[in-house]
C-alpha cells in the first residue's frame, strides 16, 4: 500500500486552499498559533468574483489545536483532539463508541458547553453532549476558551466553552478525501469527504462517515452514521450565505461494566477474570442505547463594513435517545426527545483601538420522555425558553501588544412543566488582559464572577497563563482557580452533587533536539467540596511523547514516529474506592505523503498493561490499528 501510495501520489495534483491555519507544527508555528489566534474572518479567498467570509472564533486567546496537530494524533474520535491540552482528562470507558466524558479545566460534560462554529450542540437536557456526534474530518481546528470567559457563550452560563471550527473546503477544482482506519475486536472507520464548486457563486461539500465495532466485553458494540451536507453561497464580498444539514445515527451497547460484585462472590481469581473479555460477567448484558440527531441551519455571515463582523443563524435541532433493557422489569423502555429551535447571532464592531462583540441567542425547546415499565407507562414534558445576551468590550493598546478587555452576560430561563411555570435570571461580569512582551513571551490575566443555570451561588473564576518560546523550545502554563461550583452530576438527573473549590495548573512542553521531539502535557488538581470526595478525575496527570522527526524520501514523505507514555493518577470514585494509578505506552507512525496522503501505524499497550479509569471498564489490551487518509482525484 505504502509504495502504491508514493505512485499516485507522484501525479497528484496540487490543490489551491483557504488554509486557516499553518501546516507545519514546528513549535515555533505552535506558538504562532497560540499568540496569535489568527482571525479567519479576515482570511479572504479571491477566485473570480468569490469572496469567501469564515468564521470567527470566539476569543482571540483561546487555546487553538489545529488541524495540523491532530492529524498526527490517530485520533479515533473528537475527544482525543484534547490530547494537545494540559489541563484535560478523559474518564474513558475502554471500547470505542462509549459516551466518555472529557473534563476540561476539571470541569465535567454537565459544566461545559460544546459548540460547532459558535452554534450550542449541547442536548437541551440534561445539558450533555457526546462527543463521539462530532465528524471529525469535518473538523479544522478546536478551540478552547480561557476559562474566565467560560460561561459567556450558550444559555446555561457553563463554566468551560469548546468551539469546533469546521473546515472551509473552498477549491479550485473538485476535492475529494477518503479516510479508513481498522483495529483489533472490528474496529473500523470510513469517511469519504466531497466538495465542489458550480454555478461560480455555489459550492457543495458532503461528509459521510460509519464507524463501528463488534462486542470485545459482552454489549459493547457499536455503530454510527454521520452525514454532513453544507451549500454554500457567495452573493458578494459583503454577504456569504450557509445552508447545512447534519445527521447522526448511532447505536451502541450499555454492559454497565464488568459486575465487579458477581466476580468477588465466585471462587476464582478476581483479577483474571476481571480482564477476560469473554468470561467476565457484566452487569447489563442486554442494555442498548439508540440515538437520532438531526440539525438544520441557516447561516448569514457578512463584512458590511471594513469594521465590522456579522454572523446570524437560524436553526433546528432534534435529539432522540432511546434506551431498552429487556431484563429490567423496571424500565424496559425509556425515550427522551426534545425539539430545539433557536436564532443565534453575533456582532462584531472595531473603532480606533476599541474592538466590540455582541453575542445573542433566543432558544425554544419542547422536552418529552415516554418511559415503559411492567408496571405501567409515564409521558412527562415540559417547555422551554431561553435566552442569553453577552458582550465584551476591549482595547488595543501599545500596538496591540497589551490588551484589557470587560465582559458582562445576562440569561434568562422561563419553563412549564406538569405542575406550574418556572422563570430564573442569572449572569456574571469578568475581565481579562493580555500582555505580548516580545515575539518570544505573553502573559495571560482574567477574572470573572458569575451564576449558572445550575447553581444561583456565585462563582469565582481566576486563570493567569503565559507563553515561551526560545528557538526550538515551547512552554505554555496556565493555572486556574474556579471557588463555589457545582461539579459532578446535573441535578435534574440525579440528587446527589456537590459544591466544590478547585485549582489546578497544566504545562505543556515541546523540545526539539536535531530531529527528536519532546511533547509532554502534564496536570495537576486539588479539590475541596461538600462531600470530602475527590472524584472523576486524578490530581495528577501526564503524557510525554518522543518523536523522532524527518523528510524522507526525496521530500516525499514527512514522517513523525516514536513511544507516547501515559500516567494517570490515583483518583477515588463517588462512592470513595480507589482507582489505582496506571501506566501505557504506546508506539506510534504518523507519515504524510506529498502533502496528500497521511499514513497511520500505532501499536497500543505495548507491555499489555491491564487497568481501568472507571470502576468497572477495563481498557484495552495490546492491539494494532492502521489507516489511511488519502486525498484523490482532486
Amino acid at each position: 500500500m505504502f509504495l502504491l501510495l508514493l505512485c499516485f501520489s507522484t501525479n497528484a495534483q496540487t490543490k489551491d486552499s483557504l488554509k486557516v491555519f499553518a501546516r507545519s507544527d514546528s513549535t515555533k508555528n505552535k506558538l504562532s498559533d497560540s499568540l496569535s489566534a489568527k482571525d479567519t474572518s479576515k482570511l479572504l479567498l479571491k477566485h473570480d468574483t468569490v469572496v469567501v467570509i469564515t468564521q470567527k472564533p470566539f476569543d482571540e486567546n483561546s487555546f487553538f489545536i489545529n488541524r495540523n496537530n491532530f492529524d498526527r494524533l490517530d485520533y479515533r474520535y473528537a475527544g482525543d483532539f484534547f490530547r494537545a491540552f494540559s489541563l484535560a482528562f478523559t474518564r474513558d470507558y475502554g471500547t470505542i463508541g462509549q459516551p466518555n466524558e472529557t473534563l476540561l479545566y476539571g470541569t465535567g460534560f454537565y459544566g461545559t458547553s460544546f459548540f460547532v462554529d459558535g452554534i450550542l450542540q449541547n442536548n437541551r437536557f440534561p445539558n450533555f453532549f457526546d462527543l463521539n456526534e462530532i465528524q471529525t474530518e469535518s473538523v479544522d481546528s478546536v478551540e478552547i476558551v480561557p476559562s474566565p470567559r467560560g460561561f459567556l457563550y450558550g444559555d446555561f452560563n457553563n463554566s468551560v466553552s469548546v468551539n469546533f471550527i469546521s473546515r472551509n473546503l473552498f477549491y479550485k477544482r473538485p476535492y475529494s478525501r477518503i479516510k479508513y482506519y481498522q483495529g483489533a475486536g472490528g474496529e473500523a472507520l470510513v469517511d469519504v469527504l466531497f466538495s465542489e464548486n458550480f454555478f461560480q457563486r455555489f459550492n457543495l461539500s458532503l461528509d459521510v462517515t460509519n464507524r463501528k465495532l463488534d462486542s470485545i466485553f459482552t454489549n459493547t458494540g457499536f455503530s454510527s452514521w454521520q452525514v454532513n451536507v453544507n451549500l454554500k453561497y457567495f452573493l458578494s464580498d459583503k454577504f456569504n450565505f450557509i445552508v447545512s444539514y447534519n445527521f447522526v445515527h448511532s447505536e451502541i451497547g450499555l454492559n454497565g461494566g464488568v459486575n465487579y460484585d458477581s466476580l468477588l462472590n465466585s471462587n476464582q481469581n478476581v483479577n483474571s477474570l476481571l480482564y477476560d473479555n469473554i468470561s467476565a460477567p457484566v452487569i447489563t448484558p442486554f442494555k442498548h442505547l439508540n440515538t437520532k440527531r438531526h440539525f438544520f441551519n441557516l447561516r448569514m455571515l457578512g463584512n458590511f463594513t471594513n469594521h465590522s463582523f456579522t454572523d446570524l443563524n437560524i436553526y433546528y435541532k432534534f435529539n432522540l435517545d432511546q434506551t431498552a433493557n429487556p431484563a429490567d422489569t423496571l424500565n424496559l423502555f425509556n425515550e427522551d426527545k426534545n425539539k430545539s429551535f433557536g436564532i443565534a447571532a453575533r456582532q462584531d464592531i472595531s473603532e480606533s483601538i476599541f474592538n466590540f462583540s455582541l453575542f445573542g441567542n433566543y432558544e425554544a425547546t419542547d422536552y418529552y420522555n415516554r418511559m415503559i415499565s411492567y408496571s405501567g407507562f409515564s409521558t412527562p414534558s415540559f417547555q422551554d425558553k431561553l435566552l442569553s445576551l453577552s458582550a465584551v468590550l476591549s482595547a488595543d493598546i501599545l500596538d496591540s501588544n497589551f490588551v484589557p478587555s470587560v465582559f458582562a452576560k445576562y440569561s434568562s430561563r422561563n419553563y412549564k412543566d406538569e405542575f406550574q411555570n418556572h422563570s430564573m435570571q442569572y449572569g456574571g461580569l469578568g475581565f481579562d488582559l493580555t500582555y505580548k512582551l516580545n515575539e518570544m513571551l505573553k502573559f495571560y490575566l482574567g477574572y470573572s464572577n458569575y451564576q449558572t443555570e445550575i447553581s444561583k451561588n456565585y462563582i469565582n473564576d481566576f486563570e493567569a497563563g503565559a507563553k515561551f518560546f526560545f528557538e526550538n523550545l515551547y512552554l505554555n502554563v496556565d493555572y486556574f482557580r474556579r471557588n463555589n461550583f457545582i461539579n459532578n452530576n446535573y441535578p435534574f438527573i440525579s440528587n446527589f452533587y456537590y459544591i466544590a473549590n478547585m485549582h489546578g495548573i497544566g504545562i505543556n512542553l515541546d523540545y526539539s533536539i536535531w530531529k527528536f521531539d519532546l511533547e509532554s502535557n502534564t496536570s495537576f488538581y486539588r479539590q475541596q467540596n461538600s462531600s470530602g470526595l475527590f472524584v472523576e478525575f486524578p490530581q495528577t496527570d501526564f503524557t510525554v511523547g518522543i518523536y523522532y522527526r524527518d523528510i524522507l524520501f526525496d521530500s516525499n514523505l514527512d514522517l513523525k514516529t516514536g513511544f507516547v507514555t501515559y500516567y494517570t493518577g490515583e483518583s477515588k470514585d463517588d462512592l470513595n474506592n480507589i482507582i489505582p494509578a496506571s501506566t501505557r505506552i504506546d508506539f506510534t507512525l504518523a507519515g504524510e505523503i506529498r502533502k496528500v496522503a497521511m499514513v497511520y501505524f500505532t501499536w497500543e499497550n505495548l507491555l499489555d498493561s491491564k487497568y481501568y479509569i472507571i470502576p468497572y471498564y477495563p481498557m484495552p489490551a495490546r492491539n494494532i490499528r492502521f489507516g489511511i487518509a488519502w486525498e484523490l482525484f482532486n
